[in-house]
């Protein structure tokens, strides 16, 4: 069995070749790599990652995010920072779409608009969708 860790709620940034990452650094898996000359990232409340590119009006969808649940929640093995182990005990994850039937969704009015401030990697939150 594959062991993946599992970020329990998002706060999400990019690193230095513009990845998408959570606050701790992590690679958001399925990948998602946001261009370098995008001013505004937003997450959909189905998880699709957008981004305006310039002054653009209209946005590009760049990516999915998914969610994985499990059968035992409780078996899932703790491994700090928000971090959780897929176990025996907990099952195999059973992955699906955010707002699927049986799936969270992304919530508004937390971190999800992000505007570009300056740097690599450096977005201001806005009020806007986000995932959690």
């Amino acid at each position: 069995m594959a062991r993946r860790s599992t970020p329990a709620r998002g706060a999400f940034n990019t690193n230095a070749t513009g990845q998408l990452v959570t606050i701790d650094g992590y690679t958001v898996v399925p990948g998602v790599t946001v261009p370098q000359d995008a001013t505004e990232i937003v997450f959909t409340s189905s998880g699709q990652v957008m981004v305006r590119i310039g002054n653009d009006t209209e946005l590009q969808e760049i990516g999915q995010l998914t969610i994985a649940n499990f059968v035992n929640e409780a078996g899932l093995e703790p491994m700090g920072e928000n971090l959780f182990r897929q176990t025996p005990a907990s099952g195999d994850p059973i992955v699906g779409t955010p707002a699927d039937p049986g799936f969270a969704q992304v919530k508004q009015n937390y971190l999800g608009i992000l505007e570009r401030r300056s740097g690599q990697g450096d977005y201001r939150p806005h009020l806007g969708p986000a995932c959690l």
